[in-house]
């Protein structure tokens, strides 16, 4: 098999590894809470829920530019539902560039690219509980 034929399947493969996963962790029940800020290198796995939403992905360095790559769905219990589709989004940012994933119950995901574009920093923030 060629190189480039190789370099565009493997994508859709862990695309479709992070559905798999996206479908199990959601029917994991509790799940740890993740810290409120975490570094990841590239095509390491991000996943996390934001409000009633998982978002599932990773980013890639191309061009010296991180190139996040995210699922979002609704979370569900496997048990009682199917899962939904997912949207795929692309985020390609310059190092030091953020962009931010919100929920309408005001839970956000900050990226921000890393010097060199060598890592993504995840931020997550959340409304004050009144």
């Amino acid at each position: 098999m060629a190189t480039s034929a190789l370099m565009h399947r493997f994508p859709t493969a862990l695309v479709l590894g992070l559905l798999a996963a996206m479908a199990r962790a959601g029917s994991a029940g509790a799940e740890q809470s993740p810290s409120t800020m975490d570094t990841f290198q590239s095509i390491e796995a991000i996943s996390y829920e934001v409000g009633s939403k998982r978002a599932v992905g990773y980013f890639e360095r191309v061009d010296g530019k991180c190139n996040v790559t995210l699922l979002i769905a609704e979370v569900v219990d496997l048990d009682q539902a199917p899962p939904t589709s997912a949207a795929r989004l692309n985020l390609p940012r310059t190092p030091g560039q953020s962009a931010a994933v919100e929920s309408e119950e005001r839970e956000a995901m900050v990226f921000t690219c890393g010097t060199g574009a060598w890592t993504v920093e995840v931020k997550r923030t959340s409304a004050a509980r009144s």
